[in-house]
């Protein structure tokens, strides 16, 4: 949590609305809110709530969230590509 995920989102993507999620609640993203870039809308992003080593449920949401895109019967609504970001500073 608090690494950068919506600000990295909204630099290389251009997805504006995935930083102002983030501000107003940090550390609150929902997964299952959708994002498309302005200049590709067949491109669609899920930003997560951080991982925090006593924060379990957020595993299991996402967890859930990879498995239910796994199945998809449609190629369009799979989960294609997992982007983790780690910070690059001390804990």
């Amino acid at each position: 949590s608090g690494v950068g995920k919506s600000s990295l989102i909204n630099q290389i993507f251009g997805v504006e609305t995935a930083v102002d999620v983030a501000r107003d609640r940090p550390g609150q993203a929902d997964i299952e809110q959708e994002f498309t870039s302005p200049e590709n809308d067949r491109l669609i992003l899920h930003d997560s709530k951080g991982f925090e080593p006593a924060d379990g449920g957020n595993y299991e949401t996402v967890k859930s969230f990879i498995e239910r895109r796994k199945n998809m019967p449609d190629i369009k609504d799979q989960l294609h590509a997992v982007w983790y970001v780690v910070p690059n500073r001390p804990p």
